[in-house]
């Protein structure tokens, strides 16, 4: 194993420690096995002699104080929950309008036929068309919206990273 790979799998395994301490473990561990090799070791030894990075990460995670560990990620469970209750909220609207167009229509069409029919004048029938039209894409746009912001956040934090 090389010092690279070495140190990025160390920083793999630290990642619920935050930015600023997990560099501060890494640079130690650099430094550690940069000081070894000045001393006559091989790098390969020097990485061997330190244990396993896995080992290392455990006893480190163990050990550290819960504020240098990194928040939970509220913002991201918070956009969650706003795209399953946009979920929800569509399907709702779908379900009902589908109910109200089956009950009292035999088909969304008809709806929009019976308010173009029962209005006097052109401006007046388009009017009551989409009113009494059920297709309503507010809640579609909130969603679509919605489940873009969730994956933009997704992707700006694997970038940090």
């Amino acid at each position: 194993m090389t010092r690279e790979t070495f140190l990025k799998e160390l920083n793999k395994e630290l990642r619920k420690v935050k930015r600023a301490e997990r560099a501060n473990y890494i640079n130690h561990y650099e430094e550690l096995i940069a000081d070894l090799v000045e001393n006559g070791m091989s790098e390969e030894e020097a990485i061997k002699s330190q244990g396993n990075v896995k080992d290392i990460a455990m006893d480190i995670l163990a050990n550290i104080e819960p504020s240098k560990l990194k928040r939970k990620r509220g913002v991201l469970i918070a956009l969650v929950a706003l795209d399953i209750v946009l979920v929800l909220a569509n399907l709702y609207q779908h379900w009902l309008d589908f109910m109200i167009g089956t009950i009292f229509y035999t088909s969304h069409d008809g709806a929009a036929s019976i308010g173009i029919i029962g209005g006097a004048d052109g401006p007046t029938s388009i009017f009551i068309a989409g009113k009494i039209s059920p297709t309503n894409n507010l809640l579609l746009v909130a969603l679509i919206a919605a489940l873009i912001a969730t994956v933009a956040y997704i992707i700006v934090r694997r970038k940090r990273k």
